[in-house]
């Protein structure tokens, strides 16, 4: 009797093959879609950071859970629309946006742990935010293990932007209320005692919807005077890599004023 072959049986050997190719290409476009760009993911709200808040788009950077502008202002992309969306008309020279309407008192949360010198350093920054004039009053409370409200600061490996190697990142203000957190960098960096206070004050301004002085990003702050016009070198808000705690410039403290 003559055996029938069939193209199944007659390549039937092939089939561990194919199973295997199947397996393989199956894992790859998987692989292939969690490895997509994080900008493309969120190119719709680095769009509107740029063209609302004025960012410079080579200046954002996008993860998958935040989009970072100039290295240290985070945006949630958590509920994005509903947190950032806002009508920013105003004109002048010094940056703001996210203003912080919920709450006049913005509470500090240090997490237990915080290195001292940090520590102390969130203790300064406070009490500079208290000693001009603003619609805001700054407390502080240390070793909190965990807070449902306020700005928690804590320590945290922060990894280095196309933009620049952040000292830390702070969240800007959404819903009216202040930035929620400020991560302070453990890796790669050594500052100084005054430093760090510079640091802590940078940062906690984001929170309360301040952006980085002199950059363009952002919208300006009303009509500041002679604040309007020219560079102010001496604001704690510029972004210049130096932080080095010597006060507030005169213009920061009208910059505040206005603001709140």
């Amino acid at each position: 009797m003559k055996k029938i072959k069939t193209a199944f049986s007659k390549n039937y050997f092939l089939l561990p093959l194919l199973i295997v190719s199947c397996v393989i290409s199956f894992y790859a476009c998987k692989k292939t879609d969690q490895q997509l760009p994080a900008e493309a993911l969120h190119q719709d709200m680095v769009d509107y950071l740029a063209k609302v808040y004025g960012f410079n788009k080579n200046t954002i950077e996008a993860t998958k859970d935040e989009i970072i502008a100039e290295g240290d202002m985070v945006f949630s992309a958590n509920d994005f629309w509903k947190k950032y969306t806002v009508n920013l008309n105003d004109n002048a020279k010094h940056y703001k946006y996210g203003k912080v309407t919920a709450t006049s008192n913005i509470l500090i949360n240090v997490a237990s742990g915080t290195p001292t010198e940090w520590v102390d350093a969130a203790k300064s920054a406070v009490t500079a935010w208290n000693s001009i004039s603003g619609g805001l009053t700054f407390s502080i409370k240390t070793n909190v293990n965990q807070s449902t409200s306020g700005v928690s600061v804590y320590m945290a490996e922060l990894p280095g932007t196309f933009w620049k190697k952040p000292y830390a990142l702070a969240e800007y203000p959404s819903g009216g209320y202040p930035g929620w957190r400020i991560r302070i960098n453990t890796k790669g960096f050594s500052s100084t005692k005054s430093e760090k206070i510079g640091i802590m004050v940078h940062e906690i301004g984001h929170c309360i919807g301040l952006t980085h002085t002199d950059s363009g990003e952002g919208t300006l702050i009303g009509n500041l005077g002679t604040c309007s016009t020219g560079t102010d070198n001496a604001s704690i808000m510029k972004d210049d890599g130096t932080y080095s705690w010597s006060g507030f410039s005169e213009c920061d403290k009208k910059a505040y004023d206005a603001f709140y």
